[in-house]
């Protein structure tokens, strides 16, 4: 299985991030194209890749996979061995729910950052 992951900055984009962990701790091989964000030219290196103009996005031999708790959900199911999600159930519901937390509530914290995040820089 071949994988392409299309990320923004990892230290800027957190869904970015958790994309790229994802392939890492599935221990597979992959191709990353990153795209630095907040540039002139962002929106448009994105929508070559996504119709959303969003990431992450995972292309994969199946089709495309966006955002990166289906992408983590999606190398779950075809990397079991890779132990992405905890095999009780109820501990998966746990990791799963803090998950969901995290990823809605990344916007608000993004915008109430004492300290400006366009200074970072791409991996």
């Amino acid at each position: 299985m071949s994988y392409h992951l299309i990320i923004g900055d990892k230290l800027y984009s957190s869904w970015s991030l958790r994309g790229a962990l994802a392939l890492e701790l599935a221990g597979v091989p992959y191709e990353e194209t990153l795209i630095k964000l907040n540039q002139p030219d962002t929106r448009q290196r994105i929508l070559a890749f996504s119709s959303t103009g969003k990431v992450p996005l995972l292309k994969s031999e199946q089709g495309v996979i966006a955002d990166s708790l289906a992408i983590a959900e999606y190398l779950n199911e075809q990397h079991p061995e890779a132990q992405l999600w905890p095999a009780d159930v109820a501990a998966r519901a746990q990791a799963r729910s803090a998950c969901a937390q995290m990823h809605s509530g990344f916007f608000a914290l993004r915008s109430a950052m004492p300290f400006d995040l366009s200074r970072d820089q791409a991996l």
